[in-house]
């Protein structure tokens, strides 16, 4: 009586979905043999799959502190940054940005009073004609 075997069952899903994984599939002894029949045929299958190069995704470091603003009052600006750390590749995620302004010091301005001299102001007449008394003069 010879060996006899049933039909191979599907592949095993892929033990990687890049980079090469491997799938089997099997098939059993239905008849075995005896009385000196043909030996039974390999039962096990192994094969290679998704050997394409896995996809490479952008990596970024961390941003760096805010930079001084460029204004103490009145609106100014800040940037930071961050670094690429590794380049996207096999259609992996593109990088995402990598400078960020933002505004700072939005309070206005102090600004300092101006007068003009009293060179061109005229004392007031004095309010007493003796003793003590007090004048005034104005400046813009």
């Amino acid at each position: 009586m010879h060996c006899a075997v049933s039909a191979f069952s599907a592949w095993t899903t892929c033990t990687k979905s890049c980079g090469t994984g491997s799938q089997n599939r099997a098939r059993s002894v239905t008849t075995a043999t005896r009385h000196g029949g043909y030996a039974c045929p390999y039962l096990e299958e192994t094969r290679n799959c998704n050997a394409h190069t896995c996809a490479v995704h952008c990596t970024v470091s961390t941003f760096s502190a805010w930079s001084t603003c460029t204004k103490s009052c009145g609106t100014g600006s800040q940037n930071r940054s961050r670094s690429v750390t590794a380049r996207a590749a096999h259609g992996g995620y593109l990088c995402p940005y990598l400078d960020e302004t933002r505004s700072c010091n939005a309070a206005a301005c102090p600004v300092d009073c101006k007068f003009q001299a009293f060179s061109n102001a005229a004392w007031s007449t004095c309010t007493k004609s003796c003793g003590a008394g007090s004048q005034q003069r104005k400046r813009a």
